[in-house]
């Protein structure tokens, strides 16, 4: 196996890094409408920087995350 460099690979790994710190932003979750509208705002802007389809599926998986965090906080 040969792994990619970074250097290969400058938009993929932007935007992971960008991805990341989308994540450690919104991971305490504020269950108010400016909490998740904020998300949505960002998430849109990620994707509009990074039209890719693996930018989309990994923020709709991101955000699905976060949906289900809510939910399981709410059963306990």
């Amino acid at each position: 196996m040969n792994p990619a460099k970074n250097s290969e690979l400058p938009e993929q790994f932007k935007f992971c890094s960008d991805i990341w710190n989308f994540y450690k932003k919104f991971y305490h979750i504020d269950n108010t409408d400016t909490y998740w509208q904020a998300m949505v705002d960002e998430s849109n802007k990620l994707h509009e920087k990074y039209p890719s389809r693996l930018c989309k599926e990994i923020i709709l998986d991101v955000l699905d995350e976060f949906d289900r965090r809510l939910k399981e906080e709410k059963e306990i």
